[in-house]
């Protein structure tokens, strides 16, 4: 007798020669119903799918779909989120801070579950995509086409929806469409922008942030009230000839000043040019007196050579405090670009610390000097946080700019990475990582990165530290920069040494323009490139500094930057 599955002649009483062949035999070959691959089955078996994955993906479509049809039929819609009172639940979340809750909470998941704020498995992506196009870095840009065409009449993506409706309204199809470039000809512009209606739009945006974001925050909100309208503010076209009018709130005095670049309309009947001594310096002795009980002399010229004076000196703690007047510490009043720094270096052969505090920090940034003193001073309280009860998670980039313009001198920062610890659910302390800026000499490189802003809002003992530890277990970095500011950080034992970062440089000073001297500008916004648009008089042929002494600007020089590096 012969064996079923082979041919080869077997025992009359077996119908097959083996196991193999007798489980071949009763075997057989089908297709997903998902996946298409083939895969074994037994004859009588009912299997359409290889595993449960596909399954589950399957029904799942199935299900969708089946959702879909029921939400067209009832309500007009394909998913739910087009629904109006969904879009209002979301809009009253989003305005009541829900999803910052919601943003901290998935991350916390995904740092439980894979180890990662921000995991996202790109390889499994990959392998679905390859599955089903095969191509795992399949993209289906004609789709994309198609549609962007059928909606706008351009593959070109407009930037606001709203805007192009409006020109749709006009009769113009899209922004490469033959018909929007003879409207442009037809209004004589060039361009969206220049469109009265589009002016107007920005006019009122330009308008309504200047009063949410500037005028009414807690930094000038307590001291000065607009009293223009909408329809006499005219933006920043006509740079500084264009005066509104303000009322102080201190004294009552009502003043005319502009808004150009950024400028912080101030009362000079509250805030007249002086010497630093005579209101200023007053003010930081009477803090410190505050908060020690350390011995403090003033006007100290027994110290350094050439009878330089120290402002503030204690003694003790072997510190000293240089209130850098806006006025009196420019260049065009003798404090050229080495004067801050002789001054520093002076100090630290001597043993001394020499702190520098610029105007306008201590005017309008009092609260994050005051505690800066309080750390150098070490007179933060007797209440610590250990790092090993704070929770590191990554956060979002609204919750990172809050937190720094509260607590950092400097200010938010333009940063990829944002690390936070939170204490008790009270975010405690940041860190923040991007790439290596270009704009400081810096060359972008893979797994090099640039340390860019620390900073806390209460004791947390060994905090820095363990942001680090985080940031380089989760982005594997081989190199990291950091810049330290001369005029706050004293150039031994300070934390950078204390997290294992060397000293590669001293840096060199940098300056801040300032226009009457009532707080400074970063020079990156005055570079010669761009002078001829933000300066009334410009002339190609002299140097940017000339240009801008031309135009009524001075110049104040800082202590430059100490430059720092982690390797791995």
């Amino acid at each position: 007798m012969k064996c079923k599955k082979c041919d080869e002649e077997i025992d009359s009483k077996k119908k097959f020669c083996s196991k193999k062949c007798y489980f071949s035999y009763n075997r057989k070959i089908i297709k997903c119903k998902f996946c298409d691959e083939e895969f074994e089955v037994g004859k009588s078996s009912k299997r359409i799918y290889c595993g449960n994955i596909c399954a589950a993906q399957d029904l799942g479509k199935v299900r969708a779909n089946s959702a879909k049809e029921t939400l067209m039929k009832k309500y007009g819609v394909e998913h739910q989120s087009q629904l109006q009172s969904v879009k209002d639940k979301v809009k009253k979340k989003r305005e009541s801070g829900s999803y910052d809750n919601m943003v901290v909470n998935m991350k916390k998941t995904n740092l439980k579950r894979h180890g990662a704020v921000n995991y996202n498995n790109v390889e499994k992506n990959k392998q679905t995509k390859l599955k089903k196009y095969g191509d795992k870095n399949y993209n289906n840009r004609e789709k994309f086409k198609e549609t962007m065409i059928d909606r706008y009449g351009s593959v070109c993506p407009p930037g606001n929806v709203e805007r192009t409706k409006e020109l749709a309204s006009k009769g113009i199809i899209g922004f490469k469409s033959e018909k929007f470039k003879q409207f442009l000809e037809e209004n004589d512009v060039e361009n969206v922008s220049q469109l009265p209606i589009v002016k107007e739009k920005v006019r009122k945006r330009v308008f309504k942030n200047m009063y949410d974001k500037f005028l009414n925050t807690e930094r000038l909100g307590k001291y000065i009230k607009p009293l223009f309208t909408l329809e006499e503010y005219s933006g920043s076209a006509e740079g500084r000839q264009k005066k509104y009018k303000f009322k102080c709130l201190v004294c009552d005095n009502e003043f005319e000043d502009n808004l150009y670049s950024g400028h912080i309309p101030v009362c000079r009947v509250c805030n007249p040019i002086m010497k630093p001594t005579s209101g200023l310096e007053k003010e930081i002795v009477d803090y410190i007196k505050e908060i020690s009980e350390y011995e403090i002399k003033e006007n100290i010229r027994s110290i350094l050579t050439e009878q330089r004076e120290l402002d503030i000196y204690i003694p003790n703690k072997f510190i000293s405090i240089e209130v850098d007047g806006l006025y009196w510490h420019s260049e065009l009043n003798g404090k050229d670009k080495k004067y801050h720094l002789n001054k520093t270096i002076e100090c630290e052969k001597q043993g001394i610390q020499l702190i520098h505090i610029f105007e306008d920090e201590w005017k309008y940034k009092q609260d994050i000097v005051k505690e800066k003193l309080k750390h150098i001073f070490n007179e933060n309280g007797k209440d610590k946080i250990y790092a090993r009860n704070c929770e590191i998670i990554e956060i979002d980039s609204k919750t990172k700019n809050d937190f720094l313009n509260k607590h950092h001198i400097q200010g938010e920062d333009k940063s990829k990475t944002k690390l936070g610890a939170y204490y008790n659910n009270e975010l405690v302390g940041i860190m923040t990582f991007g790439k290596k800026r270009i704009s400081l000499g810096n060359k972008s490189e893979e797994n090099k990165y640039e340390l860019i802003r620390y900073a806390t809002s209460k004791i947390v003992v060994g905090l820095a530290s363990k942001l680090l530890s985080r940031f380089i277990k989760n982005y594997n970095p081989i190199e990291i920069i950091s810049y330290a500011d001369r005029r706050w950080t004293q150039t031994n034992n300070n934390l950078y040494d204390k997290i294992g970062f060397k000293k590669v440089s001293n840096g060199v000073p940098s300056y801040w323009y300032m226009k009457g001297y009532l707080e400074r500008m970063h020079r990156f916004n005055f570079r010669k490139n761009i002078l001829n648009e933000k300066l009334e008089d410009f002339d190609s042929n002299i140097t940017e500094w000339e240009n801008m002494q031309v135009n009524g600007y001075d110049r104040i020089w800082d202590c430059g930057h100490l430059k720092y590096v982690w390797e791995k």
